[in-house]
């Protein structure tokens, strides 16, 4: 399940939280919690209903600008004022000079202004690990999000419990010094070895799809790099999971629609859809990814099944496993 590296800072992972969020924890400590995120669950909250085009940095600026519970040093502010708690007081403190218990006190007023509002407006939150973290007893109301997995992906998700441990593990994300690695079942029958791919992806509009976005390779895009390993070849059907050897091909059919490899992908850059964009470039979109045109499955077939980073509590270096055992009920 979960590896710590000489850590002494392992607590044990909070049975509440598992009953409230329904959530697998991997591991935890007093500055981390890593769990196992499901397919089909978004990673950051997402908000449905309301008036079309409001947004929720529009709706928050309009409920600054006339709540009078806020001071006015604070309400003159009401279109640049933070959405997070930390900084949100930091800014009261140090732009409308505020002392730190007041700017506390007018941050629950207007999130409490907030919410009043959204209820009125019939606005709803959409099911998140965030929402449930948060909404579990025990000390979460803090944890917040250091990186992300699309809410079709399953697996390792890292999360900070306050706002030190956060920004030490966005600086390690910045840097690119964690280890992250997935695995995914990929179209057709990739050769044995390991590849790179290495293309700059832009982003575009899905056509007929609005609101949805996906990455091409482009000339002028970002740059983006990719390695991976063949771990299994499977011919298609029930009987090629059930025995779990692969097929022992060793010539290369990458066309062949009697095959699916599943293979180790390792990002060495951190762009949205990467993964997916990539190995659909080289033909092998994974299955059950209808933005890239991957075969049919009951779910995207990518899992993050591991993740390395620095423990801020200890600064002793985690890695999270977590295995994916359902890859024949999604095909098959």
């Amino acid at each position: 399940m979960w590896l710590a590296i000489g850590s002494s800072s392992l607590t044990p992972p909070t049975p509440q939280l598992a009953r409230v969020a329904g959530l697998r924890v991997l591991a935890q400590s007093p500055a981390v919690l890593v769990v196992d995120k499901p397919s089909g669950l978004r990673s950051t909250p997402a908000f449905v209903g309301g008036t079309a085009g409001s947004t929720r940095k529009k709706r928050w600026c309009a409920a600054a600008s006339t709540l009078l519970e806020l001071p006015p040093r604070l309400r003159s502010h009401a279109a640049i004022l933070p959405r997070t708690r930390d900084k949100f007081v930091r800014f009261a403190v140090s732009r409308a000079g505020l002392g730190e218990s007041e700017a506390a006190v007018a941050w629950q007023a207007l999130v409490r202004a907030n919410e009043e509002q959204d209820a009125r407006d019939g606005v709803t939150e959409v099911d998140s690990v965030l929402r449930r973290v948060r909404a579990a007893s025990g000390g979460f109301a803090q944890a917040r999000l250091v990186h992300r997995l699309d809410a079709s992906t399953s697996g390792v998700l890292a999360l900070a419990l306050d706002a030190p441990s956060a920004a030490a593990l966005s600086q390690q994300w910045r840097d690119r010094s964690v280890s992250k690695r997935y695995e995914a079942v990929v179209a057709g029958a990739l050769p044995d070895g390991s590849g790179e791919v290495c293309l700059a992806l832009s982003r575009c509009a899905v056509a007929d799809r609005l609101g949805l976005t996906r990455m091409v390779p482009a000339r002028d895009g970002l740059p983006c790099r990719t390695t991976y390993t063949v771990t299994r070849r499977h011919a298609n059907g029930a009987g090629a999971w059930a025995g779990g050897s692969g097929s022992g091909r060793d010539d290369d059919d990458r066309g062949s629609a009697g095959f699916t490899t599943t293979v180790e992908l390792t990002p060495h850059t951190g762009r949205l859809h990467q993964l997916r964009a990539h190995m659909a470039a080289i033909g092998h979109p994974i299955l059950g990814d209808d933005i890239y045109s991957g075969p049919a499955a009951t779910r995207l077939c990518l899992h993050a099944k591991s993740l390395a980073f620095v423990e801020p509590a200890s600064g002793q270096t985690w890695r999270v496993d977590s295995h994916c055992d359902d890859w024949g009920a999604a095909i098959t």
